[in-house]
């Protein structure tokens, strides 16, 4: 059985007058509940960056967003999380989970996660996508919430990797001829950054500037091969053109939440690709959320894969 890329996503905002997330400092204990752990660590004045075992980590003042792949308990986390905030402090949240390419081989599913978080939440369960499709699956704290009219995040998750990055990523390179090849600080000036290159393979990256971030890991096992890109830079439109020039995926599918100020505004809509499955959807927190899967009209025929 290959690696699961496919990853799963817990986000938490608290009250702005609560203590800052920052201070705790029950982290790896927290991790070790989702069976992952630090490879590296950086920060700046908004926000601390973990580079994990099995994805990142991210801490604001206010907001802990934690990504995490393989056959991680993202929801033991969570619950391990909660009991060390006031419960009154936390203004929304969010669960999310991918279709897996392996759903067997995971230590839970999602329905399994979303009884553990109704011991202790409200929360609505919802599927984006058909369930014989690529699909995301989202529980979400059932209470009102106002958010940033700027608080937005776009994730974009490519298959079929094509160019000269394809073979890179199949190697055992170092971060460094990865980073290189990349050439983000061109594309996305300005960002302090921070990679690791897994042995035999797989490669991830955060990046900040600010209060904005970007994240971007590497799963180039057969036949899960899979990259993700996520980040809450402005310009989402922008930033996804630009990272589909990057990778050159044939298969993506593209995950947005807006708050209700700026979805309606943006039209997920891809030159030289099909939308094959749509979903939206207003949560009564705030966002509007959006799910697409595209294909490449020029994709050809695959051979079976052995293994």
């Amino acid at each position: 059985m290959s690696f699961e890329g496919s990853e799963k996503k817990f986000e938490i905002i608290i009250n702005p007058q609560s203590e800052s997330l920052r201070k705790y400092s029950f982290y790896p204990s927290l991790l070790k509940k989702a069976k992952t752990k630090v490879v590296n660590q950086f920060s700046n004045s908004h926000c601390d960056a973990y580079i994990l075992s099995e994805s990142s980590l991210f801490v604001w003042e206010h907001r802990l967003t934690l990504i995490t792949c393989g056959k991680t308990t993202l929801s033991s986390a969570v619950l391990y999380l909660v009991k060390h905030l006031d419960k009154e402090a936390i203004q929304a949240l969010f669960f999310q989970r991918k279709n897996e390419l392996f759903p067997l081989g995971q230590k839970t599913s999602f329905e399994y996660d979303v009884i553990q978080l109704r011991k202790k939440f409200e929360g609505k369960a919802l599927r984006f996508g058909h369930l014989d499709e690529h699909h995301f699956f989202l529980f979400h704290l059932e209470q009102s919430y106002l958010p940033h009219p700027k608080d937005h995040t776009i994730e974009i998750l490519m298959y079929d990797i094509q160019g000269e990055l394809n073979s890179l990523f199949k190697s055992s390179a170092p971060a460094e001829q990865i980073r290189s090849a990349l050439n983000l600080e061109s594309s996305f000036p300005g960002f302090t950054l921070q990679d690791h290159a897994f042995q035999p393979q797989g490669y991830s990256l955060n990046a900040l500037r600010g209060e904005e971030y970007y994240t971007i890991h590497v799963t180039p096992q057969e036949p899960g091969y899979y990259v993700s890109f996520e980040t809450n830079m402005e310009n989402p439109s922008e930033v996804l053109n630009k990272v589909i020039r990057l990778f050159r995926p044939l298969r993506l599918d593209v995950i947005t939440f807006f708050p209700f100020s700026y979805g309606e505004d943006f039209q997920c809509e891809l030159d030289g690709f099909v939308k094959n499955v749509f979903s939206k959807k207003r949560l009564n927190c705030g966002f509007d959320v959006q799910f697409s899967a595209f294909s490449n009209i020029k994709s050809q025929a695959s051979s079976p894969y052995t293994w």
